[in-house]
């Protein structure tokens, strides 16, 4: 609903955020980024404060959750006021590689364990999101329907690591330890 970036410390645009809030009653607040959402002094623990208390006093008490985008400094490191990470219950940082390959590492979760870094990329063909965590083969398997029968050239044709590379990496070979067969079609049980 905003196309301007809202000061959330002016009395006039948080008013309106309010008003916003009472009618769409939303879930998630997403900000982004936080710095466009004050106009205080990034590196001042007392106005960041402020701020971040503003937006728990959105959220506090109404099963709602707040994403606060905010960038990372030239150093690689988060950039501001240490009541930043002080504040917030859950801090990630998203990073890409030149091949596209981008990873989510927690650097804090307030009352839990700690997560280990998830890496995933883009399919450019589906638009979704894949798990590049795991292996070509768990990959391949894991979106094989359970009970359908596959031939191996179909399996061939799904998997994405493409089909030159299916019988050179040992994809089907793999897929033989891992699926049941009838003789001719593959099963994922």
């Amino acid at each position: 609903f905003a196309v301007h970036p809202y000061d959330l410390l002016d009395p006039n645009d948080y008013s309106e955020i309010q008003g916003h809030l009472k009618i769409i009653n939303p879930e998630i607040i997403i900000i982004d980024t936080f710095i466009k959402s004050h106009k205080n002094d990034e590196n001042d623990n007392t106005g960041m404060q402020r701020v971040l208390d503003v937006i728990r006093g959105m959220i506090t008490g109404k099963k709602r959750s707040a994403i606060i985008c905010h960038h990372i400094g030239k150093s690689g490191k988060e950039r501001g006021a240490s009541s930043f990470k002080g504040d917030v219950d859950t801090m990630v940082m998203l990073e890409e590689n030149s091949s596209g390959i981008r990873t989510m590492s927690f650097k804090k979760i307030r009352n839990g364990e700690m997560i280990d870094p998830i890496k995933f990329s883009l399919n450019a063909d589906t638009l979704i999101f894949e798990d590049e965590s795991r292996s070509e083969i768990d990959k391949l398997i894991s979106g094989l329907e359970p009970g359908k029968g596959y031939l191996m050239d179909d399996l061939k044709e799904l998997y994405s690591g493409g089909k030159s590379t299916f019988y050179k990496k040992g994809i089907n070979e793999e897929c033989k330890q891992r699926l049941r067969s009838d003789g001719k079609y593959w099963y994922k049980d």
